[in-house]
C-alpha cells in the first residue's frame, strides 16, 4: 500500500512539473502570437489610415492653427468692441447737459 501511495505522489509531482512546463510554453507561444498580431494590425492600420505618428503630428498642427485663428478672431472682435465702447463713451461726454424731462414727469419738490 505504501508503494502504491508513493507511486501516486510521484506521478502527481511529475504531472504538475509537466503542466508547469506546458503552461510556460503556452504563455510564450501566446506572447509571440500577440506580438505578431499587433505588428500586422499596425501595418494594416498604417496602410488604411496612415502612420499613427504622422496622424498625431497633423492633429497637433491643426489644433495649433485653429487656436491661432481663434486668438486672432477674438483680438479682432475685442478691437471692434473697444471702438464701440469708445464711441458710446464719447456720445455721453458730447452731451454735457442731460435732457430735461417734460414738466409732468419732473420730480416734485416739497
Amino acid at each position: 500500500m505504501n508503494e502504491f501511495l508513493k507511486n501516486i505522489v510521484d506521478k502527481t509531482k511529475e504531472t504538475f512539473e509537466n503542466a508547469a512546463e506546458d503552461i510556460g510554453e503556452m504563455v510564450e507561444d501566446i506572447k509571440e502570437d500577440a506580438t505578431e498580431l499587433m505588428g500586422k494590425a499596425k501595418e494594416k492600420f498604417t496602410e488604411q489610415v496612415g502612420d499613427p505618428g504622422e496622424l498625431m503630428d497633423k492633429a497637433k498642427k491643426s489644433i495649433t492653427e485653429t487656436a491661432a485663428k481663434l486668438k486672432d478672431a477674438a483680438a479682432e472682435e475685442w478691437d471692434e468692441a473697444k471702438e464701440k465702447l469708445a464711441d458710446l463713451k464719447e456720445s455721453f461726454s458730447d452731451d454735457k447737459t442731460p435732457p430735461t424731462p417734460p414738466a409732468d414727469e419732473q420730480p416734485k419738490t416739497a
